[in-house]
Order: C-alpha cells, then sequence, then structure tokens
C-alpha cells in the first residue's frame, strides 16, 4: 500500500507519526475568535477618483466587530482587496479616527470603514474589500482575522497630461522637439498623438497641420496625410502615473520683429475611453533676437540662428583664462579668429552662434557685439564670470569633436565662450538668457 502525506496550511502544531496507511490531510481549523462584518447599502461599491477627495466624498460602510471566544483583546485593523485604496476606521460619535479597540470576550464594537482613492490609484476596474484585524503587540507571527467581502469597482477617470519641449524659436526654418505625455489618470492609456485641422476660430494663431510631422520624417511638411489633414505622429501606452514622449518636427514658416505666439493644431486618440487633455492647445513662442538689441541701441539683426548647426560643443582644459590660451589674428572685415580651440578634459565650449558666409556678411559685428555686450551685463552681478571670453572660430579652426557635430558645410564661423568650467555650464546659459542645447551647446560626455 502506498502512503501519501498531504499537510495542507499551517496550524503552528508538530505531528508525529509512526507507521501510516492511508491518506493523511493536516489542516488549520478556520479561527472564528473574533469576527469581522462589512455592510453596505449596495451589493457593489462604486468608487470614482478625482482630483481632491473631501470628506463627504468618502464612501462609509458599517463595520461590526465580535470577540467571540478567549481572553480580552486589543485589536488593530487592516483593509485589502483593491490595490490602492485610502481608508481610515472611525467611531460613530465624533467621527475620531480609529487606531485600536480593546474589546472583552463576548464584546462587540460597531464602527465605520470609510474609503476612497486618489486620481492615479487604484487602478480602474472591479475588485474586492475586506476588513481584517489582529492583536496589537503580537510576534511576526501574528495570526489575522478577515471578515466578509464586498465587490468594489472603481470608475476610469481618464486624463492625459501634455507638455510641449521645442527649444528656443527664432527664425523661419525646421526645429526639432517633442511632446512629453502622462497619465494622470487610473487607467491604462492605448493611443495617438496626430495633427488635426486648424480651428476655424482664429486661424492666425495656429500653425498649419502640413508643417507639423514625425521627427523620423525627413521632411514634416511632406508627410503623407491620414486623411482630413491629420498626421499621425506617434502612437504611445501609458500605465497610471507613467509618462512618454512622442518626437515631433516643426517647420516655422515665416519671421517677424517682436514675439508671436503659434499653437500646434494637435489631439489625442485613445482606445475605448476620451481622456481630459490638459496642457492643450500646446503653443510655442517664437521670438526675434533683435527686440533685445533694440535696448541698447545695437544694428538691426534681422534673422538671428535659432537652432545651432553644432549639435555638441568640445571638452577644454580647466580654469585657465583664455587671453593665455589663444593666439588671434585681425583678419578681414574687422573680425578677430581665434586661431585654434584647446580641448582637453575638465571643461567645456559653449557653442552661442552658428553663421554661414552671408550671416557674418550681414550680421556678424551685431552677433559679436551682442553676445559681448550680454556677457558684460552678466559678469557685473557675477564677477566670477569674466575669466570666460566671446570668440569668433573659422570652421577650420575648431576642436575635432566641435568639428564632428558642426553641422551643414555651409556654416563656417561659430560664436563660442570658454573654457567654462562644468560647475558653471548651467549657470552660464542661464545667466545669458539662453537655453542648454538649444542655443548654449556645450558637448555632453
Amino acid at each position: 500500500m502506498v502512503t501519501v502525506n498531504h499537510h495542507v496550511g499551517d496550524a503552528g502544531n508538530v505531528v508525529q507519526a509512526g507507521v501510516i496507511s492511508g491518506d493523511v490531510v493536516f489542516q488549520q481549523a478556520e479561527n472564528r475568535d473574533v469576527e469581522l462584518n462589512l455592510r453596505h447599502r449596495d451589493d457593489e461599491i462604486e468608487l470614482t477618483c478625482a482630483d481632491e477627495r473631501e470628506p463627504g466624498d468618502k464612501e462609509t460602510l458599517e463595520l461590526t466587530v465580535t470577540n467571540r471566544v478567549g481572553p480580552a483583546r486589543e485589536l488593530r485593523f487592516t483593509v485589502r482587496g483593491t490595490p490602492g485604496l485610502r481608508w481610515e476606521i472611525v467611531r460613530r460619535e465624533g467621527d475620531s479616527r480609529v487606531e485600536s479597540i480593546s474589546l472583552e470576550k463576548g464584546g462587540e464594537a460597531r464602527l465605520w470603514l470609510r474609503v476612497w482613492c486618489a486620481r492615479t490609484d487604484p487602478a480602474a476596474g472591479p475588485g474586492y474589500l475586506e476588513a481584517g484585524a489582529t492583536v496589537v503587540g503580537e510576534d511576526v507571527a501574528r495570526r489575522w482575522w478577515f471578515g466578509n467581502r464586498l465587490d468594489v469597482r472603481v470608475v476610469a477617470n481618464a486624463v492625459l497630461g501634455l507638455r510641449l519641449e521645442l527649444g528656443s524659436v527664432t527664425k523661419a526654418q525646421r526645429y526639432q522637439g517633442r511632446v512629453r505625455l502622462e497619465n494622470l489618470g487610473n487607467t491604462t492609456l492605448r493611443g495617438v498623438l496626430r495633427s488635426t485641422k486648424i480651428p476655424a476660430d482664429d486661424e492666425r494663431l495656429w500653425l498649419s497641420p502640413e508643417y507639423i510631422g514625425s521627427a523620423k520624417s525627413a521632411t514634416p511638411s511632406r508627410v503623407p496625410p491620414l486623411g482630413h489633414g491629420e498626421t499621425d505622429l506617434g502612437g504611445f501606452v501609458l500605465l497610471p502615473g507613467a509618462r512618454s514622449e512622442v518626437p515631433i518636427a516643426v517647420d516655422v514658416p515665416s519671421w517677424a520683429p517682436g514675439v508671436r505666439t503659434w499653437h500646434l493644431p494637435l489631439k489625442v486618440e485613445v482606445e475605448r475611453e476620451k481622456p481630459k487633455a490638459i496642457g492643450l492647445p500646446l503653443t510655442f513662442r517664437q521670438q526675434d533676437a533683435v527686440a533685445d538689441l533694440r535696448h541698447w541701441g545695437g544694428t538691426e539683426l534681422k534673422v538671428r540662428q535659432g537652432v545651432l548647426a553644432v549639435a555638441g560643443a568640445a571638452l577644454v582644459g580647466v580654469g585657465v583664462v583664455l587671453a593665455s590660451l589663444f593666439h588671434s589674428a585681425t583678419t578681414e572685415s574687422g573680425f578677430t579668429y581665434a586661431q585654434t580651440m584647446p580641448c582637453e578634459a575638465g571643461s567645456k565650449v559653449l557653442v552661442l552662434e552658428s553663421l554661414t558666409q552671408a550671416d557674418l556678411d550681414t550680421q556678424g559685428h551685431t552677433v559679436v557685439d551682442y553676445d559681448t555686450f550680454t556677457l558684460a551685463q552678466v559678469t557685473k552681478s557675477y564677477p566670477d564670470l569674466s575669466r570666460y571670453q566671446i570668440q569668433l572660430s573659422r570652421r577650420a579652426a575648431l576642436c575635432q569633436q566641435v568639428r564632428d557635430h558642426a553641422g551643414p558645410p555651409e556654416y563656417q564661423y561659430f560664436v563660442w565662450l570658454g573654457p567654462v568650467l562644468d560647475a558653471d555650464t548651467d549657470k552660464v546659459c542661464a545667466e545669458l538668457g539662453r537655453e542648454i542645447i538649444a542655443s548654449c551647446n556645450p558637448l555632453p560626455r
């Protein structure tokens, strides 16, 4: 005869047997010493998770706790079931929060369990709820008593946050950017970001959808439309609280003095849900740099390089004043060019402008004068930055790291600042009123 020993559960006892014939099942008997009972007016509790929950919006259930047998007990509570539920147990009188209760043998307490949820937790859908109790002060092997289960359904609250990152926009040209997406709701969002038709209310504020495309496309304006003037820019799948991004390319078609705000005709389409979109319409500002020049009487700069042709800049020597590092020579048109650019570990060159020959001929003096003037204003407040100087170099004089990222060959002249200590990079760019990468380019390590 085959002996089968089957152990189920843990009764906390050791059983020793000699010869066993047949099946033996070790099973922990159900402990009903403490009984918990939840009651609610509905068969299924429905919870709506909003941005803010006031006490009156909390769902209230009646909880009865009975110490049926055994000694007097000090009990504390827990709630399990649907993940992420917030809860508290209160007494009827005064609604004071209860951390624990004392019950004599045969004693009974009637309490109130309040449950609610925040916007991103728990996940939407069906679940359950049950209350549990244990004796205060028991060791890690403590016993838990759980009562009856009640069905819970969390209502889907679809909220999607959107934010545009496009950098500094000045002249009419192509800009690479991204749309940041964040799931601010409690349900998974599967969808796509699309360009769409311009609203009819004020077309002057909107950039035409033909100028918006996927960053993967060589020419945004040539992306085949999906139909009805719509272009699929990229899909996304976001769990509650998750973030993602969709790269986009934007062709800015025109330039005018002053500051202009463009609206992007974008929308999101999500499977099953119709989310609340926070951040739409996405906008960006196109600002001509000459607006600042007019304040100090500089010559007019008709077009300013908006996104630098140089994708990066070079690592250079630490803490040495430029005058001791560079050999300069005055050449045609009165410009002074830095003949060499050191590329040693420890600090960086910040490239501020990239110019074509035509840019240099028509705007070169204005650009250099403007950048020099701006740096001088900064050093009045931050004398420690006076170690840095504005330099102009030909493409051939760039160190190899910069030349490798110097963009199209038509950009032959570069205005830069350095050497800048790593610790000063963010400060210098910020005080010059420039954005890292967009208009103040250090070479990433």
